[in-house]
């Protein structure tokens, strides 16, 4: 001990800046325990020491190598400015201490983050335990208060969307009756028998100009305008030629060999969709036959209410990221990944809001930034006598509790 001391001594008078020994300067102690206590546990065995005699800086390291790495690492940083101290170079230290204000890549939680709660335990909870259902009710009570905000989407993307408002037809679907298959549009009053062919329908869906008359038919297909006066379809196969054209390119002269029904084969105006009929319900989730009828009305922007943006915040010092190589005392994050893709399964997009330290200080800062961007958080932690959470809420952001703790398994 006496040789130590008689080293030190004639080291000081060498006038040495910094020895790597002992002494005691608190600031540098707690950095360096709380700094190494977040990677490695055993750092609580070691006991840094650090002080000042006369200008020369004493610091003590713990013996391990990788420790003596670590702590240093934690330090180095400030040596430079506590040196210009102790050697009074007062310029060095102005423009030192503008440097580190003026550091935007510091990541210093910043003083007005800092929480209001102390680390001490709770001796006892004081929320009672409900049951699931009043549980929901609640939720539904505190939400309903909550102003509903809308947005316009395209329709391709609106699908299992919540329409903000009712949506009628401002036409019918079809707007003209069709022939449903490929045959001959007559008039179902005729029956059977032979008729004459006036005429072919269009391949363009125009409609035919002239009026069918009685003893009449015309040529359609699948798709095609009814011409007017005819209210039956008959199929091909009901129906045999009797007189071709001279040139057999043309049939003259048709039999209709059963006699059809009123409008058999005809899809009649509005049969999908009528005029002014109800298409779209208010509070109604957006499916696929929904689309098509809307796509049919040329519909393609649609109100809908805005998702809610949801984050997730996992809280713990022994958590880790599922890429991350697993460390004694930790284990992944699995909690997280199970919450985003159960809200996917609802059709909700989940923001992960990273990993907090189980500290006040820590939680309040990843709830600070979680707030600007969401909004819902949902928060992944244990419950216990250091559970902090719920007094950060209620002591830094004056939040009210409505219920804590839920009578259900597992849970």
């Amino acid at each position: 001990m006496q040789e130590i001391k008689s080293t030190l001594t004639e080291w000081f008078d060498l006038k040495i800046n910094v020895i790597f020994i002992t002494g005691n300067l608190p600031d540098m102690i707690f950095a360096m325990i709380t700094s190494s206590l977040k990677i490695n546990p055993i750092a609580m065995l070691s006991r840094p020491l650090s002080g000042i005699r006369d200008n020369t800086m004493i610091v003590n390291l713990p013996g391990s190598p990788e420790m003596v790495s670590e702590c240093f690492g934690i330090i180095k940083e400030a040596l430079p400015l506590a040196l210009e101290l102790l050697t009074e170079q007062k310029k060095s230290v102005v423009s030192g201490h503008e440097a580190i204000l003026s550091d935007s890549g510091a990541s210093v939680v910043p003083t007005t983050s800092l929480s209001k709660v102390k680390l001490a335990p709770l001796r006892k909870y004081c929320y009672p335990i409900i049951d699931v259902k009043l549980a929901s009710v609640i939720i539904e009570d505190v939400c309903s208060d909550k102003e509903e905000t809308t947005e316009t989407v395209h329709s391709e993307r609106s699908f299992n969307r919540i329409a903000a408002e009712d949506f009628r037809a401002e036409e019918s679907i079809p707007s003209f009756a069709t022939s449903i298959i490929d045959g001959y549009a007559v008039k179902y009053s005729n029956g059977k028998g032979i008729r004459v062919v006036k005429n072919v329908a269009t391949a363009e869906n125009k409609p035919i100009d002239k009026v069918l008359q009685s003893g009449e038919a015309i040529r359609i297909s699948m798709g095609e305008p009814i011409p007017a006066g005819a209210d039956a379809v008959v199929p091909l196969e009901d129906t045999s030629v009797v007189e071709y054209s001279m040139d057999g390119s043309e049939v003259i002269r048709v039999e209709i060999k059963r006699a059809p029904n009123y409008n058999e084969n005809i899809r009649i105006i509005g049969s999908d969709v009528s005029k002014n009929s109800l298409v779209l319900k208010k509070g109604e989730s957006i499916k696929h036959f929904s689309l098509g009828v809307l796509a049919m009305l040329g519909k393609t922007n649609i109100l809908v209410y805005k998702r809610p943006s949801i984050g997730i915040i996992s809280i713990g010092n022994y958590i880790c990221e599922p890429k991350e190589e697993l460390a004694p005392g930790k284990i992944k994050d699995a909690n997280k990944c199970t919450f985003i893709n159960l809200l996917k399964n609802f059709h909700y997009e989940a923001n992960d809001c990273g990993i907090a330290k189980d500290n006040p200080d820590a939680i309040k800062q990843a709830l600070e930034q979680s707030f600007t961007c969401n909004d819902v958080i949902i928060t992944n932690s244990l419950m216990g006598e250091l559970d902090m959470l719920k007094r950060v809420l209620v002591e830094d952001f004056q939040a009210t509790i409505h219920f804590c703790r839920i009578k259900m398994k597992p849970g």
